[in-house]
């Protein structure tokens, strides 16, 4: 079971520096997951500036697992210039 979990509506997140972007664990995650339920790709940074991976809407790729990967905070955004309506992300993290 995970430590965090939560679930957003990421449709107004274009940018990293917006608050909603941000999901903090406060504890070292060891392990991170991020599930794009949405219909366009998403970005995610570890340090809130550069892409770090990117989430497909469709395929195997639209989940992205780390494990060993000791992080506080992950920022998730949508890409630029897609569609409208909800935009679903999961984001799970896990202690040892």
């Amino acid at each position: 079971m995970a430590d965090f979990y939560q679930r957003r509506d990421l449709s107004a997140v274009t940018s990293f520096t917006d608050p909603d972007s941000k999901f903090e664990f406060l504890f070292e995650g060891y392990e991170q997951l991020v599930f794009n339920e949405s219909n366009v790709a998403m970005e995610v940074s570890f340090d809130g500036v550069n892409v770090h991976a990117r989430c497909a809407p469709t395929g195997p790729s639209s989940v992205i697992h780390w494990s060993e990967h000791i992080r506080k905070v992950v920022f998730v955004r949508r890409e630029a210039g897609t569609g409208g309506g909800a935009k679903m992300v999961q984001v799970l993290a896990t202690t040892r």
